[in-house]
């Protein structure tokens, strides 16, 4: 009888062991993939440790007093040196646009490798690469200001560009190839654009309840949704930038 009796108690705590070590692979098992953004599945936030808290919330750039200067025009030329447009020629820390008294420079609008002093580019390309460095900028600043930030699952995304630049360099180097054309900077601009374009979607998603859908209709009012708040966002900011031909705007 007393046998009978140890033998249940053991079999009862196996039976309890086993449904504890389920509990614990089920809590610590692979994180589902996070959402792309693409369908209407929206990727429930996830409390995330402060070591993750990456883009949780993005963090304040310092204000500046200087007074953003017109670009430098330049004559484009092909390789036989006839001119083929005009362009502006940038200088790396000049700074080109404020944003609420935040500074955009070169580097907010293409990456900037150590040592680089200068670009230059067509003016259509600057227009539209300075258009985008404001819009981000007052991406941030309304996420800063609304508390929006990445869910944990969105901050692994961000993440990942380098991980797997990292895994593609490991690879190459186990065939011989050392060198790579990619650099910190792009990854660094890679990561940033993926953030600000989450934060549109996280901040449109708090405002007017749309997310990025595969459905036309769906897309369709998350997109005219996006295009309200960044003109709120901009008819309410205090912007001096200027365009390719100098003329502030």
């Amino acid at each position: 009888m007393n046998k009978r009796i140890v033998i249940l108690v053991l079999a009862g705590l196996l039976a309890v062991g086993a449904v504890a070590l389920l509990v614990v692979n089920l809590n610590t098992g692979p994180s589902p993939e996070p959402s792309t953004g693409t369908t209407d599945e929206v990727t429930k936030p996830r409390v995330a440790t402060v070591e993750q808290r990456l883009w949780a919330l993005p963090t304040a750039r310092a204000a500046t007093k200087l007074v953003p200067v017109p670009p430098d025009l330049v004559e484009i030329k092909d390789d036989q040196d006839s001119v083929t447009g005009q362009g502006v020629r940038l200088t790396a820390g000049r700074v080109l646009a404020t944003v609420n008294q935040i500074p955009l420079t070169l580097a907010d609008m293409v990456p900037v490798t150590a040592g680089q002093m200068e670009v230059v580019m067509e003016a259509e390309e600057y227009e539209i690469r300075m258009a985008k460095a404001v819009e981000a900028e007052l991406t941030l600043q309304a996420a800063r200001s609304q508390g929006v930030g990445l869910d944990l699952a969105q901050q692994e995304r961000v993440t990942k560009i380098a991980q797997r630049h990292a895994e593609t360099m490991a690879k190459m180097k186990e065939e011989g190839v050392t060198w790579t054309s990619v650099t910190a900077e792009q990854i660094a601009m890679q990561e940033r654009q993926m953030a600000v374009n989450m934060l549109q979607q996280n901040l449109v998603k708090k405002e007017a309840g749309v997310w990025p859908s595969a459905d036309p209709a769906e897309q369709a009012k998350y997109e005219a949704a996006l295009r309200a708040l960044m003109e709120r966002l901009k008819s309410n900011a205090a912007i001096v930038a200027y365009s390719s031909s100098t003329t502030g705007r």
